[in-house]
C-alpha cells in the first residue's frame, strides 16, 4: 500500500507596509508657531512652505534671518516631539538626530529660535523638511480620487482615507519620501513607526500604505 503524497501548504507572504506620517492632535498639549513669520519671508508668500519644491533650492522657502518658534501655554505644559508648522517639521533633538543618523538623503534642516509667550527659553528644536521625492504610486491596485477634468486619471490625487500602495522596488532603502503624485504628504518606513512607539515619542500618528 502506498502512502498518500504528503503536500505542504502553500507558505501565505506576510504583507508590508509603509505609512503615511501626521501630526496627532491633542488638547494637552502647548502647540508651537512661527511668531516672525512676516520679518523673515520675503515677498507675499509669509510661510515656509508657500512655494513649489523647485523653487526652494535649501528645501526651505527663502528667509531673511532665524525663525522663532513660540509653544504656546505654559512651560508646565508637555510638548510633543514632532509637530508641524506651515508644512515644516518642528522636531525635538533625540527625534532630530534618528531621522538624520537613519536617512540623511532625506532632509533639509534648519535651527530655530524658541521660546513660551513671557519671552523665556523654550525646549530645543530643529525644522526639517523631506526633500526627497519617489515616484513609487502603484496605480493600478490603489483606490485614488479621480479629478473630473481629468478622465485619463493622469494627475489623480494620493488619499490616506483610500487604500494606497506603494511599489516596494522603487521606494528602495528609503525611509522617507514624498509620492510624486502627492508631494503635500510624506511617506515613511515600518522602522520610523517603530521608533516612534518605542521611545514614546509624542506628536506622530501613522496611516498604513501597502506594499505591492
Amino acid at each position: 500500500m502506498t502512502k498518500p503524497v504528503e503536500t505542504s501548504k502553500p507558505r501565505k507572504t506576510k504583507q508590508e507596509f509603509v505609512y503615511f506620517i501626521v501630526t496627532r492632535w491633542t488638547s494637552n498639549g502647548a502647540g508651537i508657531d512661527c511668531v516672525n513669520s512676516k520679518e523673515i519671508f520675503t515677498g507675499v508668500n509669509k510661510t515656509f512652505m508657500a512655494i513649489p519644491l523647485d523653487m526652494r533650492p535649501d528645501g526651505f522657502n527663502p528667509m531673511t534671518g532665524v525663525p522663532l518658534m513660540q509653544f504656546e501655554g505654559k512651560a508646565d505644559k508637555f510638548h510633543d516631539d514632532f509637530e508641524v508648522v506651515g508644512g515644516i517639521w518642528v522636531l525635538s533633538p533625540p527625534v532630530r538626530e534618528f531621522f538624520e543618523n537613519l536617512d540623511p538623503g532625506a532632509f533639509a534642516f534648519r535651527e530655530c529660535k524658541t521660546q513660551y509667550p513671557d519671552g523665556s527659553p523654550a525646549p530645543r528644536r530643529s525644522l526639517a523638511v523631506v526633500t526627497r521625492v519617489i515616484d513609487a504610486f502603484d496605480r493600478e491596485r490603489s483606490e485614488f480620487i479621480l479629478n473630473p477634468y481629468d478622465p485619463k486619471g493622469e494627475n489623480a490625487s494620493i488619499s490616506a482615507q483610500k487604500q494606497n500602495f506603494f511599489k516596494k522596488s522603487a521606494i528602495g532603502n528609503s525611509h522617507f519620501f514624498m509620492p510624486a503624485k502627492a508631494v503635500s504628504r510624506i511617506v515613511v518606513s515600518q522602522r520610523v513607526k517603530d521608533e516612534f512607539t518605542k521611545r514614546g515619542w509624542r506628536g506622530a500618528e501613522f496611516k498604513k500604505v501597502f506594499l505591492s
